[in-house]
């Protein structure tokens, strides 16, 4: 299997929200693999990133999706457009340290069980698999978050401000 490697800047998250990275691998690209996932050839791209928790929230968990498009435009890739996060294999490293990965399938990865407190700084690493004939794709990444525990609370508060 032909491969390379993405080490991408810091990606510092100041607020909550997705981050959407469109990847362009060219016209030559994929095109004359010898190897193959489920009979199609395919290339590996390995990814390492830091990724800075800069929002004041504590996180409780990141995904990562692949994913065709941005805007209006995006859509998730479907199982059987044969992009995907190292399948059938899964042979290369995959790292979300602190998290575990909690789960992922073809187009995501979700991790989780451990909170990320404002100023982290983490590295993550995965894989991901781009078959003959893809050239442009985009990665969705998401900070989860703590949810509000108590929504009245919150909200009776907000009230008295107002009385």
């Amino acid at each position: 299997m032909n491969s390379g490697s993405l080490n991408l800047a810091t990606k510092t998250f100041g607020l909550l929200g997705a981050f959407l990275l469109a990847v362009f691998l060219g016209a030559s690209a994929n095109t004359t693999q010898a190897a193959t996932d489920f009979g199609v050839p395919t290339s590996e791209y390995a990814v390492s990133e830091f990724v800075y928790n800069d929002t004041g929230d504590n996180w409780i968990g990141y995904q990562v999706k692949l994913s065709f498009g941005t805007g209006a435009s995006f859509v998730s890739a479907g199982l059987g457009t044969g992009l995907g996060f190292d399948t059938p294999d899964y042979d290369s490293p995959m790292d979300f340290s602190p998290y575990p990965v909690g789960s992922f399938d073809d187009v995501t990865i979700t991790a989780g069980g451990a909170t990320v407190v404002p100023g982290s700084n983490m590295l993550f690493q995965f894989a991901f698999d781009v078959p003959s004939g893809i050239t442009e794709f985009t990665l969705r990444q998401e900070p989860r978050v703590e949810p509000v525990s108590d929504e009245t609370e919150t909200c009776g508060s907000v009230k008295q401000w107002f009385r």
